[in-house]
């Protein structure tokens, strides 16, 4: 992976001021993060349209929280 010049001094910045051991262990732990972020996004976005579906059908948000044992 290539980054630019000013990229890569603030890359460098970073892996020294939150003491990571190297670039490997930050770009890994970047890459994990912006996966979970992503699966965040993905759950976030099929729940709402349960809930967009729900709520066409009529079903309140009470019914629901009754229907799982508020």
């Amino acid at each position: 992976m290539t980054v630019g010049v000013e990229r890569n001094k603030t890359l460098k910045d970073f892996i020294e001021a939150f003491g990571y051991e190297d670039e490997e262990e930050f770009v890994r732990e970047a890459i994990e993060d912006k996966i979970l972020e992503l699966k965040k996004k993905a759950f976030f976005e099929i729940s709402d349209k349960v809930k967009e579906a729900l709520v066409k059908k009529g079903v309140s948000e009470g019914e629901i929280l009754k229907a799982f044992g508020d």
